[in-house]
């Protein structure tokens, strides 16, 4: 078993790895795959985090009414996640 952790200030990193742990105040707050933490928005926020721009854009067209997952974490998986959901409009 091989196992690598490393601490991060930046996100942007974090959306590279296969498992997320975010720890606040010494305490695991949230910890799985990384497309199910950074869907996390509301509780990412409160704790004063940040998620991804794709993320954060489709969480907020969520918040408008349109139906749209929130696990795109790259640029080319957002639009295409959005030209998923014009086709089928």
């Amino acid at each position: 078993l091989y196992a690598m952790m490393s601490a991060l200030i930046r996100g942007e990193q974090a959306v590279l790895a296969d498992r997320v742990v975010v720890m606040t105040d010494g305490g695991i707050l949230t910890d799985g795959a990384r497309r199910e933490v950074f869907s996390q928005v509301e509780l990412l926020r409160a704790a004063g985090l940040t998620v991804p721009e794709t993320t954060m854009l489709l969480y907020e067209l969520r918040q408008a009414g349109f139906d749209l997952p929130l696990d795109a974490l790259s640029v080319e998986e957002c639009a295409q996640t959005l030209r998923d959901f014009l086709t089928k409009a």
